[in-house]
């Protein structure tokens, strides 16, 4: 059973990243900017969709870049915190989108479980990584980061109703396991 366990939660790991990336991609596209101009990279750490400026591509960890690359897109910074979101966003429609289909559909409730303990796991443990590189490096760091330097106020909203909404999916999830 643990192997199963294992090689859900790898490939929903991996899913849930690549949404949250095309969420990202999905909302630049949307925002304007030309897909020549933008790229997903998933094969380094973290994932991020890079932005082209002066003909290279720039990862995200590169604050001050990056920013410039994304304004040149959206000068007034109309939809950064949406693009920023998009990711989050992508995540919590596929969770959304596979609860009832796990739960009710192929009465599965532990694929729920597994998703839903990888996505909470993977946003909080992305959380804390976030706080601890803006400790250390003293600039913003990756979507949570970015966030926090748009809106605070609106970031905690976000961030807690986020981990409620995953924590009551999982709860029910799990009193299906139990009924």
């Amino acid at each position: 059973m643990f192997f199963f366990y294992l090689i859900f939660n790898s490939l929903f790991f991996v899913i849930l990243t690549l949404v949250h990336e095309m969420g990202h991609y999905l909302m630049g596209r949307y925002i304007g900017i030309p897909k020549q101009n933008m790229k997903i990279e998933m094969g380094k750490f973290p994932q991020y969709v890079a932005l082209r400026k002066d003909g290279e591509f720039i990862s995200p960890v590169e604050f001050e870049k990056y920013i410039a690359a994304y304004f040149e897109h959206d000068p007034k910074g109309r939809y950064s915190f949406r693009f920023i979101n998009a990711g989050f966003v992508a995540e919590f429609i596929v969770i959304l989108t596979l609860f009832p289909i796990f739960n009710f559909l192929l009465e599965i409730p532990s694929l729920s479980i597994s998703l839903i303990m990888t996505a909470l796991a993977v946003y909080v443990g992305y959380l804390v990584l976030s706080i601890g590189m803006k400790i250390k490096t003293r600039t913003p760091w990756g979507d949570f980061g970015g966030m926090w330097e748009i809106s605070k106020p609106r970031s905690a909203c976000i961030i807690t109703l986020s981990i409620a909404a995953k924590i009551v999916l999982l709860l029910v999830s799990i009193s299906l396991v139990y009924s």
